[in-house]
């Protein structure tokens, strides 16, 4: 509790403490590592859009609006025709 109060006091007397300092420090990597993960985020979100296109059958069953049955139902129908 001293702690607080004595912090309480520097800050109300307007002097910077080495703890205001390192708080800034901190402050400013966390919000750069936050940023530099949203940034990877986004590249992967774009490279799996890009490779979603490549990969045959992927592009045509998105630009499609079939609902989950029709897929599924549609997936069956080619299990019952192959041989035993």
């Amino acid at each position: 509790m001293a702690s607080k109060d004595k912090d309480a006091e520097h800050t109300e007397s307007g002097t910077v403490t080495p703890a205001d300092e390192m708080r800034a420090v901190v402050d400013g990597m966390a919000a750069a590592a936050l940023i530099g993960q949203t940034m990877g985020l986004q590249i992967l979100a774009a490279e799996m859009e890009v490779l979603s296109h490549l990969v045959p059958g992927m592009a045509s069953e998105l630009a499609e609006d079939r609902t989950d049955a029709e897929i599924d139902a549609e997936i069956e129908a080619g299990f019952d025709n192959m041989p035993i």
